[in-house]
């Protein structure tokens, strides 16, 4: 159990380092790009990502399954098992990720002239960005499977040294594209040669780390295995980007591409925070589906609870931050335009996004212990009720209607996960839900009336009291996280980790 404790802390020490690059990236990058492209042209570029992003549904659950079917076996020492999983399901996605290329390419007309309200100046650029996207699709179908390779052997150390050197480069040739005013497409197609290299490289780790040989292997039987599981994954994979893409499409169909650069900024900031319940979730997988396997509901309590918690708290700091200094922020981030435009939707969204990252351990316990039908099951649900409820938001109130429609979303998709969960574990959601706010508002609120004393005072942004008593609050806030959120067992396992590092 300590041995599985450390790597579990270890794990997540590697995701959030990961990704916590990456969003310091995407923060220093984003005002540059948004003032080089301007905000009709960055809208562009965010649409092709969300095409991209929605068409990973046709993945239909076979990587996750693949992840869980290949660290079982493993552990089982069962070595053709792996291969047959691996290349079946690797096989599977290029298969796929052509056939999703194909389609993308014949629906870039359609997209461009009667979905999207592209200026028409800007027409053919948006074509050539969305043909471009094509081929960022099929090969990020590829890549998830050497991805999950690693994810099932646990190296989230590689997968994330991988992930910061492919982010850094993509990040930084887009930034030297737009600096010798390079347009849109290019920085696209620079994606895609980066895209290709990080390919390479999983592809090299994953042969090296799994029992995994030449030539590929099909099994027709383990496809139906994959599917299986994969199946109720796959309903979440088709409506889960519906739930998180559809306000942005809606608002770029009723308004216009501008008005979704306004949205997509303070989303993308607080979406980018959300490396913090990713970084927990993508270790917890895996370890729910061992003690489930173990039958140790016990340590799956503990997990779930202790997980949750420590959620609450990391994502508070941020959702307080953004309702106090919300517009001082975005002013002296993006500008004061942009400050008068956003500040309301970004204190919605990180409200909402602190909703959203404590249902993460929930919806991991489901899947990781066999039930996914019962995310599936919510996620359909949400759709029907979320859509007409959305649409009607976003043409009465525009940004703060789609940010509003999205956090009543989330709250609800909340309730009906720990319900659910709870439920799975043998325990009292109200009993849960006592000893979760009676350890985690306390420290909250009186950190939140701090920085509401603070706002009081009216300092400049970077003011030397104001930047002294932000720090001032964050050390409280890390203290009271270190002394009284953790427990002992998981303050040693996180000093364990140190002293490896330093060692």
């Amino acid at each position: 159990m300590e041995n599985i404790a450390r790597r579990i802390s270890r794990s997540i020490l590697w995701n959030i380092t990961g990704q916590g690059w990456l969003l310091l990236l995407t923060f220093l990058a984003t005002p540059f790009m948004i003032h080089r492209l301007g905000v009709e042209l960055y809208g562009i570029y965010v649409l092709v990502a969300i095409v991209v992003d929605y068409c990973s549904f046709a993945q239909f659950g076979i990587v996750d399954a693949s992840v869980k079917h290949m660290t079982e076996r493993l552990a089982r020492r069962e070595r053709p098992g792996v291969q047959k999983t691996f290349w079946t399901a690797m096989l599977s996605q290029v298969a796929i990720g052509f056939a999703g290329a194909m389609v993308i390419l014949s629906l870039t007309a359609f997209l461009v002239d009667h979905v999207f309200r592209v200026p028409a100046g800007l027409v053919r650029e948006a074509r050539v960005a969305v043909t471009i996207g094509a081929m960022s699709f099929s090969l990020s179908m590829i890549t998830a499977v050497t991805t999950g390779a690693l994810r099932s052997v646990g190296r989230f150390d590689l997968l994330n040294i991988a992930g910061i050197l492919s982010g850094t480069l993509q990040t930084a040739a887009a930034v030297a594209l737009l600096w010798v005013e390079q347009s849109l497409s290019a920085i696209l197609l620079s994606n895609v040669c980066i895209q290709l290299l990080n390919l390479a490289m999983l592809g090299t780790l994953a042969r090296r780390f799994l029992p995994v040989t030449m030539p590929p292997v099909w099994c027709a039987a383990e496809m139906k295995r994959l599917l299986r599981f994969g199946g109720f994954l796959t309903v979440s994979g088709v409506v889960g980007p519906i739930l998180t893409n559809i306000e942005k499409m809606m608002l770029s169909a009723i308004h216009t591409v501008s008005a979704l650069t306004y949205y997509h900024v303070p989303f993308s900031l607080v979406s980018r925070l959300a490396v913090i319940p990713s970084s927990f979730s993508s270790v917890l997988f895996p370890a729910y589906s061992h003690f489930q396997g173990t039958r140790d509901v016990e340590t799956n309590r503990s997990l779930h609870r202790r997980s949750t918690l420590y959620l609450l708290y990391l994502f508070g700091a941020p959702l307080l931050f953004f309702i106090f200094f919300g517009h001082e922020f975005l002013a002296w981030w993006i500008g004061s335009d942009f400050a008068e435009r956003s500040t309301g939707i970004l204190i919605i969204l990180a409200g909402a996004g602190l909703v959203n990252a404590i249902a993460y351990p929930s919806i991991t316990l489901l899947n990781g212990t066999g039930r996914p039908h019962i995310p599936a099951a919510f996620h359909v649900i949400e759709t029907v009720l979320y859509v007409p409820v959305c649409y009607g938001l976003v043409v009465t109130h525009g940004l703060a209607g789609a940010a509003s429609a999205w956090f009543l979303r989330v709250f609800l998709d909340m309730l009906l996960l720990h319900a659910a969960s709870c439920r799975t574990l043998g325990q009292s959601l109200l009993k849960w839900y006592g000893d979760l706010l009676s350890r985690g508002l306390p420290p909250l609120l009186a950190c939140g009336l701090t920085l509401w004393g603070i706002r009081k005072l009216q300092f400049e942004m970077l003011a030397p009291a104001h930047v002294i008593g932000c720090l001032l609050v964050a050390l409280f806030y890390g203290y009271t996280f270190w002394m009284k959120i953790l427990d002992g067992k998981a303050r040693e396992s996180i000093l364990g980790q140190t002293r490896g590092v330093g060692g």
